[in-house]
């Protein structure tokens, strides 16, 4: 059983109930499962190569859960980017991952600007994806216990970030280890205040797991560089 089989699992059971809510939109289990699939699918068309990294960068949005699901569903390796980075060092993360793809919003899409050899899949651009996939079968992708589902960085603060590679058993022991600690039902909802590419990410399957609901508040609006730029002068 792979660690997206658990959100797979709850959509055929609840797939009327909410998993994710937000201002802009909800999505419930059915509709959440079919563009995973869908976009699973668009990912696979662009690399159809099993366990290749993928990297997400941006900000909490119901489209990065998305993303993230489907990055899992398409048997990648989830490497979650911070968006609040800087270019160098974010293309010194790719360097050593090399990743196939990038999927970003406009904060990510102001730090890979300057990178080569990768596909890039904005975020506005996966209703679009959504839509031409939706209905294509996804590949089975066969993967081991002790293959990589997801490396993350550390923040460096002892030195250079690392990358933590995490094993697809692994994931699987965090999920049921997370459901019977915390108690996590149905009924439960979370509201996602931290960053979902830092710890909140390592919940956001247990809570799908059991038929639960993602909050997810309304994304910042990016600043524009005028603003960055006056903001780091203290103005």
């Amino acid at each position: 059983m792979y660690p997206i089989d658990f959100f797979y699992r709850a959509a055929i059971r609840y797939p009327e109930r909410m998993a994710i809510e937000s201002r802009q939109e909800n999505v419930s289990y059915g509709a959440l499962a079919d563009q995973v699939r869908a976009l699973a699918c668009a990912i696979g068309k662009l690399d159809g190569e099993p366990g290749s990294m993928v990297g997400l960068c941006a900000q909490n949005s119901v489209a990065y859960i998305v993303a993230m699901l489907a990055i899992m569903a398409a048997g990648k390796v989830w490497v979650p980017l911070n968006y609040r980075s800087t270019p160098t060092e974010i293309r010194r993360i790719t360097t050593v991952i090399k990743p196939s793809i990038i999927i970003q919003d406009g904060y990510g899409a102001a730090l890979t600007a300057d990178l080569e050899n990768v596909h890039i899949i904005n975020t506005d651009d996966i209703p679009t994806l959504i839509e031409q996939f939706t209905g294509q079968h996804l590949a089975e992708v066969n993967r081991a216990d002790d293959d990589i589902q997801a490396i993350k960085f550390t923040g460096g603060t002892t030195g250079m970030p690392k990358g933590v590679m995490q094993p697809y058993r692994a994931w699987v022991a965090v999920i049921i280890n997370q459901i019977h600690g915390w108690k996590i039902t149905s009924d439960d909802k979370f509201v996602i205040c931290a960053p979902i590419s830092h710890g909140t990410g390592t919940y956001v399957l247990p809570v799908l797991a059991q038929g639960g609901a993602w909050c997810c508040p309304v994304p910042q609006k990016q600043p524009t560089l005028r603003t960055r730029s006056e903001n780091k002068r203290g103005r």
